[in-house]
């Protein structure tokens, strides 16, 4: 490795490093005071603590929750997406407790929010624009009410995978072979939250619309077709 590539390195891992304090800063109540009474926190507890016990029981992918509603159970996980419960219980496997999984859950949303804004921008804006938007879109209204108010802990995890999206079909419209990459984060997004999902469907359709007079039609018939196997 070149000298110059070495110092964009370092100057990566300094720029990430301060992604990573700027989550503490941003999270920092919940980091220092723990959890509070949000609205939609006390269901993630429940189902985090529930999932994980199935999985520990042999249960690879749990869907009834037996042990909730006063033990007469819940079919939470036949509609609900599970791909942050895996998460959240690998974090308990190696020993935190429910308490520090979750915080370290919405922290790890919002810092992967930050990071992917950085790689969707870093080839167009540069370096320092992406940064720059990286900490504005960690700070914008919406992840501060989920964290303080809400505490949507699977739909802050799509506000991360947002940037990869819109990466993705930027780099499958420029090479086809990139495509595979679009499938894995709407499977990614599918996996997450469904309202979501329902919204970025929309959003991202009329996103496709607008490039359509720019692109080969063939290309945007690419993509679609890729939207719907991932």
């Amino acid at each position: 490795m070149n000298k110059k590539k070495l110092t964009s390195l370092y100057i990566d891992i300094i720029l990430i490093g301060f992604l990573i304090c700027t989550t503490i800063v941003l999270n920092l109540v919940m980091i220092r005071d723990g959890l509070n009474g949000m609205t939609d926190l006390k269901w993630h507890i429940t189902w985090l603590q529930h999932f994980y016990q199935e999985l520990t029981e042999g249960i690879w992918y749990p869907r009834w929750l037996a042990g909730t509603n006063y033990g007469y159970g819940s079919p939470t996980f036949v509609f609900y997406p599970p791909l942050v419960y895996y998460l959240g219980s690998l974090f308990k496997l190696i020993g935190l407790s429910t308490e520090n999984t979750v915080i370290l859950l919405f922290s790890l949303a919002l810092f992967l929010s930050g990071l992917n804004f950085y790689l969707l921008g870093f080839k167009t804006w540069g370096r320092l624009p992406s940064f720059l938007g990286a900490l504005f879109y960690m700070s914008t209204p919406y992840l501060a009410f989920d964290i303080y108010y809400r505490g949507g802990l699977a739909s802050i995890f799509v506000q991360a995978w947002i940037p990869l999206l819109l990466l993705a079909t930027q780099r499958s419209l420029a090479k086809i072979e990139f495509s595979i990459t679009l499938a894995i984060v709407w499977g990614l997004i599918a996996l997450t939250h469904t309202p979501s999902l329902l919204l970025c469907s929309i959003v991202w359709f009329l996103y496709i619309l607008f490039l359509l007079p720019k692109n080969n039609w063939k290309n945007i018939v690419n993509l679609l077709l890729v939207t719907v196997l991932g």
